[in-house]
């Protein structure tokens, strides 16, 4: 019988060690994500376009995992390993997720950006980031339908200014909270729907007096608007007054409202943020909405 080489078996013994040793090693901490692709916070991303996510995972993750949603919850995906420890993901987002507010004061809330959440687990554990961003309600020709001047360059370069918010109960009436309509935002206030009930039953034709009483809390045709919240204009003009600070619309689309964000040397406006209803912030020209939806301006305040 042939004599056993102890020397070979030893070092055998040693290789096997320091596999083992190294796989341990390898496996002694959970993974480590830095998500690449978004670069930024606060990236807005249009339903029904394709976008690439991108993460660098160390530590040897068996699993990476893209979600998205208000609490960073939601599965989009399982992501793809490209080399180097990158991991990548397509996503072509089709549905819209309501975002989280929180209340600051009578009138007032803010409304938090959703995340992207990348998940990686190893036999060590589970670790992630995150980074903020935020699905459109609608798609890109929806947006250039209403407003010529709407513009998307990429999700940081955009006429986004804030997230869209949704109906309470899917009716527009005054008083409905967790959302904020072009009315309620042109007074400045962020928490609740304003549209007094009254108006569901008004022409737009005949609604210029009534929306001129309610910007300056006064009264008209029975109804009193004193105890509205929000900011009180003192000034109405069916043409554009120097310092204007909100326009008013009317067209097949109803009536919109418009904050002015800047104005001329001269004091005219040049650039507008409204509330689309449910929808979004969206900054635009003050004269750029289509004639099939708010159209033009027909009464300004300030």
């Amino acid at each position: 019988m042939k004599a056993l080489n102890f020397k070979a078996f030893s070092f055998a013994l040693s290789c096997i060690i320091c596999i083992i040793t190294l796989v341990s090693i390898c496996y002694a901490a959970p993974p480590n994500v830095t998500i690449i692709k978004p670069s930024y916070s606060g990236s807005y991303y249009l339903k029904g376009s394709s976008y690439l996510f991108e993460a660098k995972v160390t530590n040897n993750p068996t699993s990476v995992k893209l979600y998205y949603g208000s609490n960073g919850d939601i599965f989009v995906g399982n992501m793809s390993y490209s080399g180097s420890g990158y991991y990548t993901y397509t996503w072509t987002p089709t549905s819209w997720v309501k975002p989280l507010h929180r209340s600051l004061s009578y009138g007032s809330c803010i409304w938090e950006i959703p995340r992207i959440n990348v998940v990686a687990n190893n036999a060590s554990g589970t670790s992630s980031a995150y980074k903020t961003a935020y699905v459109t309600t609608a798609n890109l020709g929806t947006y250039q339908y209403v407003d010529t001047s709407f513009y998307y360059v990429s999700p940081v370069n955009n006429s986004f200014r804030g997230v869209g918010t949704g109906l309470m109960n899917e009716v527009g009436y005054d008083g409905q909270y967790a959302t904020y309509n072009c009315l309620a935002y042109a007074v400045d206030v962020t928490d609740r729907w304003l549209w007094p009930n009254e108006w569901i039953y008004i022409h737009p034709d005949q609604l210029a007096p009534y929306l001129i009483a309610y910007m300056k809390k006064g009264s008209y045709g029975g109804y009193s608007y004193s105890n509205r919240p929000g900011t009180v204009y003192s000034q109405s003009s069916s043409s554009v007054m120097l310092g204007t600070k909100v326009i008013a619309y009317k067209g097949p689309a109803g009536i919109h409202l418009a904050k002015v964000t800047e104005w001329n040397s001269s004091g005219y406006p040049t650039k507008v943020i409204s509330k689309w209803g449910s929808g979004e912030l969206i900054e635009s020209l003050p004269n750029t909405f289509t004639p099939n939806n708010y159209s033009n301006a027909f009464y300004f305040f300030k």
